[in-house]
C-alpha cells in the first residue's frame, strides 16, 4: 500500500512537471529592404515586407528624412493641437494590412495623405505590425498588469549597459501605501520573464518604508543593486530615496545619499488621493526626472524635476504649466490643473502621458531644458481622434482636454524603438491600445484578437518591449479583470509586435565593391530566427575564415566554416534545428580580424 502510495505521488510530480510550461513566446519580426529605389513619378511600387514568427497585420509609414532641422514648431492636425519641432514628419500612413508569415508586399503610390505626388528624394519608410490573430499569452499571474499599477520592465544591467538574457518586470506594489503621514512598510515585486507563469515560488519581493507610493521605482546607473522610489507624503513632499535592494527581505536605505538618503520637494497640489498621482523615470546622462503635476484642479503648476542620480541634488525643471494648465477646461466643467503622471524614456527621448489629460509630449531634457524649441520634439492633445478627450458629438463639454472623467482613460504611455507610442485605453468599446506615429500622427485603435467591449476598470496597462530579445512584443492586461490571484487569467499577458526602418530614395542603390576596404560582419538576418539564418560578412583579403557558434555559457557549440575564401562579399546560413531556443553568439575569424555577433532562436 505504501509502494503504491509513493508511486502515485511520482506519477503525480511527474505530471506537474509536465504541464508547468515555461513562457516562450513566438516573437514577430517585421522587415523589408534597407533601401528601396523609387523614381516618384506617381506610379504604384510594391514594397517586399517580411514576416516571421507569427501572422499578422503591417501598416507603412513614409516620413521625411534630415528635414528636422527646418521643422520648427508646426502647427498641425484638426484644431491645430498637434505640433511638431526639429522632427522629420508623417508623409503617409497606409491602412493596417493582415499578412501571413514569409514575403509579403505592401503597396505605394508615391502619393501624400492629400493624394499629391511625393517631391523626389529621399524619405524614411516604417513599417509596423502587430499580432492581430493569437490571443494574449500568460507571463506570470504574480505581478499584476492593472491600471493603476506603475511597473517597468528591466531589460540591461544599468551599470555595464549589457543586455539581460531575461528581462525583469519590476511590479508596483500590490497594497498600496495608503497613509499620506506615516510610513507603511511596502513590498515590491520582481519576475525574471521566462519562467512557469504560475509558479509563485519564482516571485521575488523587497519590502521598505513610504508614504504613499504607485510610482515606478528607477534602477541606479551606479551600482546594479541600488534603486531609487518616489513617494509623497500629506505635508505635500515628494521623496526621492536610494536604496539598497536585498532579494526577499527589507532593502536598506542609503544615508549618505541626498540628505539622509533623500532628495526632497515640494508638490503643488491638495492633500489626499490626488497627491499619489505622480510619476518617476530616468531621464538619460545620469540623472532621474520626477513630476510636480495636480490632477484636481488646484495648481496652477505642471513641471518635471530633475535630480543627479549620484549626489542626489536638483539640476534644473522644465514648466510644462503652458500645456498641461487650463483655466479654461476648468470653467468648462474639466479641470484646470492637469500633468504627466506616466512617463517612459526611450530612444534618448522622455515620453509624457496623463490618465486626466489628452496631451502627450515627447521632450529632450538634454537639448536645452528652458526653451521649448530646444527640448520639445512632439506635442499632440484634442484634434487628432486617436487619445482625444469630449470629442464625440454628444459631448457634455466639447474638446476639453483637462477631464479625468471622459473616455478614453490611458494609464500608461509607452515607446518602441522606433518612436511608436501606444497606450492603453478602455470603455472605447472593443480595442485595446492607441497607436501614434514616431512623430505623433494618431494611428488609431486597435484590438487585439481575443479583446471585449467590457468596462475594464482596473485593466488597462500596455506597454513595448522592443530590445532584439527573445521577449519582444506587448507587455499588457488581459480583457478579463480577473480579480483570483490564483487563476491564469490575472496577471500580465504578452502579444507579439515588431517596427522596421528604412529608406525609400530615387538616388541608385549602392552596391558594395568586390575588394571591400576592410573586414566587416552583419548582423545576422533574420533575427530572431527560426531554425535557419543567414550571416553575411566581408573579407578586404584572401584567407582562411572560421565562423564558430557559442552558446550563452560561452561554450562553442558548432562550426559553420572553417576553410579559405577570397575577398569580397560572402553570406552562410545556420541551420539551429537542433538547438534549445535562446541566446547565441556567432564569431567571424580571417587572420588578425575577429568580430562577435549575438543572434535569437526561438522555437
Amino acid at each position: 500500500m505504501k509502494r503504491s502510495f509513493g508511486l502515485a505521488v511520482l506519477l503525480a510530480l511527474l505530471t506537474a512537471t509536465v504541464f508547468a510550461a515555461n513562457f516562450s513566446p513566438t516573437v514577430m519580426t517585421v522587415t523589408g529592404p534597407a533601401v528601396i529605389n523609387y523614381n516618384f513619378d506617381g506610379k504604384p511600387i510594391d514594397i517586399p515586407i517580411t514576416l516571421s514568427g507569427t501572422k499578422g497585420s503591417v501598416m507603412l509609414l513614409v516620413h521625411t528624412k534630415d528635414q528636422a532641422a527646418n521643422i520648427n514648431m508646426v502647427r498641425n492636425g484638426y484644431l491645430g493641437w498637434h505640433r511638431v519641432n526639429k522632427i522629420d514628419t508623417s508623409v503617409y500612413v497606409s491602412p493596417l494590412k493582415g499578412m501571413d508569415i514569409g514575403a509579403n508586399t505592401i503597396t505605394w503610390n508615391g502619393k501624400d495623405q492629400d493624394g499629391k505626388i511625393v517631391p523626389a528624394g529621399e524619405y524614411t519608410y516604417y513599417l509596423w505590425g502587430y499580432d492581430s490573430f493569437s490571443a494574449r499569452k500568460l507571463v506570470t499571474n504574480s505581478i499584476d498588469a492593472a491600471a493603476w499599477k506603475n511597473d517597468r520592465i528591466v531589460t540591461h544591467n544599468w551599470v555595464t549597459g549589457e543586455q539581460l538574457v531575461k528581462p525583469v518586470i519590476h511590479g508596483a506594489p500590490d497594497e498600496w501605501s495608503t497613509s499620506g503621514s506615516e510610513h507603511t512598510l511596502v513590498t515590491r515585486y520582481r519576475w525574471e520573464i521566462g519562467g512557469d507563469p504560475m509558479d509563485k515560488t519564482l516571485l521575488e519581493t523587497t519590502s521598505y518604508w513610504a508614504y504613499y507610493d504607485i510610482c515606478k521605482d528607477v534602477p541606479s546607473i551606479y551600482n546594479k543593486d541600488d534603486f531609487f522610489i518616489f513617494t509623497t507624503d500629506d505635508n505635500l513632499f515628494g521623496r526621492i530615496r536610494k536604496l539598497a535592494y536585498v532579494p526577499n527581505g527589507e532593502s536598506i536605505l542609503d544615508t549618505k545619499w541626498g540628505n539622509n538618503g533623500e532628495f526632497i520637494f515640494s508638490i503643488n497640489t491638495g492633500p489626499g488621493w490626488w497627491v499619489r498621482m505622480q510619476s518617476f523615470e530616468y531621464a538619460g546622462q545620469g540623472l532621474m526626472v520626477a513630476t510636480n503635476t495636480d490632477h484636481q484642479g488646484v495648481s496652477t503648476v505642471a513641471e518635471l524635476v530633475f535630480a543627479d542620480m549620484e549626489d542626489g541634488t536638483e539640476q534644473f525643471r522644465i514648466d510644462l504649466s503652458e500645456w498641461w494648465i487650463s483655466i479654461e477646461s476648468g470653467e468648462k466643467g474639466g479641470q484646470q490643473s492637469a500633468g504627466p503622471n506616466r512617463m517612459d524614456w526611450k530612444n534618448n527621448l522622455l515620453y509624457l502621458g496623463s490618465h486626466s489629460s489628452c496631451w502627450k509630449e515627447v521632450i529632450d531634457p538634454n537639448a536645452g531644458y528652458e526653451d521649448e524649441e530646444e527640448y520639445m520634439r512632439w506635442m499632440n492633445g484634442n484634434g487628432d481622434y486617436t487619445g482625444d478627450l469630449n470629442f464625440l458629438a454628444d459631448a457634455n463639454i466639447p474638446w476639453v482636454c483637462n477631464d479625468y472623467n471622459s473616455n478614453p482613460f490611458m494609464y500608461q504611455i509607452s515607446a518602441d524603438k522606433n518612436g511608436f507610442v501606444c497606450f492603453p485605453c478602455y470603455d472605447m468599446g472593443a480595442v485595446s491600445f492607441g497607436l501614434m506615429a514616431p512623430d505623433g500622427d494618431g494611428l488609431g485603435y486597435l484590438p487585439f484578437a481575443d479583446e471585449a467591449a467590457a468596462n475594464k476598470t482596473d485593466r488597462g496597462n500596455i506597454r513595448f518591449l522592443t530590445v532584439g530579445s527573445a521577449y519582444d512584443g506587448f507587455y499588457c492586461d488581459n480583457n478579463v479583470g480577473s480579480e483570483d490571484k490564483d487563476t491564469a487569467e490575472y496577471g500580465t499577458f504578452y502579444e507579439a509586435c515588431d517596427s522596421f526602418k528604412g529608406i525609400i530614395s530615387n538616388a541608385p542603390v549602392a552596391v558594395e565593391e568586390s575588394a571591400p576596404a576592410a573586414f566587416a560582419v552583419k548582423q545576422n538576418s533574420p533575427n530572431p530566427f527560426n531554425p535557419t539564418t543567414t550571416i553575411s560578412f566581408s573579407l578586404a583579403q584572401a584567407g582562411n575564415v572560421t565562423v564558430d557558434v557559442f552558446n550563452a555559457a560561452g561554450q562553442k557549440v558548432d562550426t559553420i566554416a572553417n576553410e579559405f575564401m577570397g575577398t569580397g562579399s560572402h553570406s552562410l546560413t545556420w541551420d539551429a534545428s537542433g538547438f534549445s531556443a535562446g541566446i547565441y553568439f556567432y564569431t567571424v575569424k580571417t587572420g588578425e580580424f575577429s568580430k562577435t555577433m549575438k543572434m535569437t532562436l526561438l522555437k
